[in-house]
């Protein structure tokens, strides 16, 4: 009789034991998985929805149906979306997301600064 119990208590030890080891494995392998997926999905939202703060794009202004950035007086096509100053987001469609939760489109002549603050530039004289 004390053959059958402690044979039972060993076996159940040893299931025990098993199992714990094997649960200990999965929670290792699925941790893993998580920090492989999160790195996956920084790198893509890296490269897919990269902002261009004011250190590198000062402002946004729209030119032709088309969104420019531009520092130190030199114009380059807008290929990211820009987060101003303030917060202000400018997306590459042209829609402007403003801190207090509103939008506008951007127009022709629109103009962005790196504060935020919406004008219209005025014509050359060419």
């Amino acid at each position: 009789m004390k053959t059958i119990i402690i044979s039972t208590f060993l076996l159940v030890a040893l299931v025990t034991g098993a199992k714990a080891q094997t649960d200990a494995q999965q929670d290792k392998m699925n941790d893993a998985m998580m920090a492989e997926n999160m790195k996956a999905i920084n790198k893509s939202s890296a490269t897919n929805n990269r902002t261009w703060n004011e250190s590198r794009s000062s402002n946004v202004l729209m030119k032709e149906g088309k969104l420019y950035t531009e520092k130190n007086g030199k114009q380059q096509r807008m290929t990211r979306n820009v987060k101003m100053r303030n917060g202000t987001d400018v997306l590459t469609n042209g829609l402007v997301n403003k801190p207090d939760g509103s939008q506008m489109g951007m127009r022709n002549g629109m103009f962005i600064d790196m504060y935020g603050n919406i004008s219209y530039r005025p014509k050359s004289k060419n």
